[in-house]
């Protein structure tokens, strides 16, 4: 019943967009099944709606929204891929159903976007990170793979990390219990050294728990510092990341761009 009432709710959601929704993942021309593999990629433009997300010299929800749409249309001119997204304009979508979606159409990958800010607002602090499944998820080595694709590919723009390694796992961790006796949590996020030398266990970023489909969450840069800015979070730059982002997703699933 609950699968049901979620797909209802799915299908209402974009009903209102131009996609059309179809059963399998392999489209037909003519009747007849077209012989090249389809992949299933559900890109997910964090925010949006009356949460936009971290704010500074840009707005985090725009952004996320302009680079999913230039992403799209990159995966929509390759014959292997078949792209959806969890939103399509400025519309709040709530994380549980974010991760529905995934679950309901069986992707092949769910790729989410999202921008960073200091929260002291200092300038200074700049750099990608890309999250993956935890080590407990049996997606984790595939959504490793495509994060270190992604990696390499800003690095082979100058463009840095923060911290070392830039590939972050996230953990919810139980610290207390408030004075309505519910749990209080604590976020940790980890560099694959640091989550080796740590006995953590809590929830990841809710769209990264799934078990059934590899995911990665990008965080593209600082809304806060000029230079991730000017470099990859402004109009002019968006188109550059999303083809680094493509070209990623090419290669990790083995396909010529």
């Amino acid at each position: 019943m609950r699968k049901i009432i979620l797909l209802i709710i799915a299908l209402m959601l974009f009903s209102s967009s131009s996609i059309s929704i179809v059963s399998s993942k392999v489209p037909f021309i003519n009747n007849e099944p077209y012989p090249i593999k389809k992949y299933l990629v559900m890109i997910d433009p964090g925010h949006g709606g009356l949460d936009s997300g971290s704010t500074g010299l840009v707005i985090e929800k725009d952004i996320t929204l302009e680079t999913a749409k230039a992403l799209k249309k990159l995966l929509d001119s390759n014959p292997h891929f078949f792209t959806m997204m969890t939103r399509y304009g400025d519309d709040f979508v709530n994380l549980t159903s974010r991760k529905a979606f995934g679950e309901l159409f069986d992707v092949d990958l769910f790729f989410s976007i999202h921008a960073n800010a200091n929260e002291y607002s200092n300038p200074n602090i700049s750099g990608f990170q890309i999250f993956v499944n935890n080590k407990d998820n049996p997606f984790h080595n595939d959504s490793y793979k495509l994060a270190n694709l992604i990696k390499d590919g800003f690095i082979e723009e100058k463009y840095h990390p923060l911290r070392s390694s830039g590939i972050f796992y996230t953990h919810y961790v139980a610290i207390g219990v408030d004075s309505n006796g519910e749990i209080i949590y604590q976020k940790e996020n980890l560099n694959e050294w640091e989550e080796d030398n740590y006995n953590i266990i809590g929830d990841s970023y809710r769209v990264l728990t799934s078990l059934n489909y590899p995911a990665v969450l990008i965080e593209q840069g600082y809304v806060t510092n000029s230079y991730d800015v000017e470099n990859w979070l402004k109009s002019d730059e968006i188109d550059k990341a999303a083809l680094l982002y493509y070209k990623a997703i090419c290669e990790y699933f083995n396909i010529q761009t």
